[in-house]
Formats: structure tokens, C-alpha cells, sequence
């Protein structure tokens, strides 16, 4: 699978942001959701950043709150509409040297056919919880952390 020209643009644009936020350490807000059907979770690899596998997710707008912000992402990247929604938590990532604060959530699509976007995913595919692939990035282990946590205390309560 190539790269469309939009991806490698994709690709140059995260680079200078990098850039930016290493000079500027801004805080920004960002969401992230682990798509769950039939037991399995929905992982994509972006065409940016490190190729890691990851959820679908992206930074909130100025105004835009994050629950609609995650949908509107959603969408864009593996055209999935979500028939629910449920907050996980969040956590604060400095590793890309802005402040990131990331809303997590878990969700159910109302369809399962995928229509990934190629400019901003470069592969996406279900997975079962026992058979997750090698080479995931730090977000997707820290979501999969507060979704067994909060499997968890419902358990216990």
C-alpha cells in the first residue's frame, strides 16, 4: 500500500508541528476511542508519526467539546458513525513536547464496514483483545488501561 501525495504532505505538516511544539509547549487537547464489536477493537496506523498501531482519534478544536470532537475524527479517518459512547477517563502525554490532554472513550459503531481515509490511515483492522499486534503506540496502552480499569471497579461494585 503507497502513500497518496495528501499523506506525504500529512507526513511533512506533523514533522514541523513536532517542530513547533518542541519551541512552544503548548497545551492542547486531543481524544482517542477504542471501537469495540463483537469482542473485537478497531486499530489503525496513521500515515504520520511512527506507524505505531493505534485508535482513532485526534486533537479537539478551539470550541469544539470533546465527545463531538471524537465523532467528527471518527468519521474522517475509518468513516464509522458511532451508535454509542462512554468516557473512559483521560491522561496527559508530554512525549511529543506539548502538553497533551487526552479524552478517552469507548465506543460502538453503528456499522462495521470500514472507509478509511488514505491520506490520514495508513491500515486499519479489527483485533480480538488476546491476538492485539506487536508495535503499539503509548496511547493505545494507556486507553486499554482505563477501559480494564473501569471493567474492573464494575465488577467489584
Amino acid at each position: 500500500m503507497g502513500y497518496t501525495p495528501r499523506a506525504i504532505l500529512y507526513k511533512l505538516l506533523y514533522r514541523m508541528l513536532r517542530a513547533y511544539w518542541f519551541v512552544f509547549r503548548p497545551k492542547v487537547r486531543g481524544v482517542r476511542c477504542l471501537i469495540e464489536c463483537g469482542g473485537r477493537f478497531l486499530l489503525i496506523r496513521q500515515t504520520y508519526g511512527d506507524m505505531r498501531w493505534t485508535l482513532p482519534g485526534g486533537l479537539v478544536k478551539r470550541s469544539e467539546e470533546p465527545e463531538k470532537a471524537l465523532r467528527r475524527e471518527v468519521l474522517e479517518e475509518v468513516g464509522l458513525e458511532l451508535s454509542e459512547l462512554r468516557p473512559l477517563g483521560a491522561f496527559t502525554d508530554t512525549k511529543e513536547y506539548a502538553r497533551d490532554t487526552v479524552q478517552c472513550f469507548w465506543g460502538e459503531p453503528a456499522e462495521t464496514e470500514l472507509r478509511i481515509d488514505p491520506d490520514e490511515v495508513y491500515e486499519a483492522r479489527w483485533f480480538g483483545v488476546d491476538t492485539l499486534p506487536e508495535g503499539q503506540s503509548r496511547h493505545l496502552a494507556k486507553v486499554l488501561d482505563l477501559y480494564f480499569e473501569g471493567l474492573a471497579s464494575s465488577r467489584d461494585q
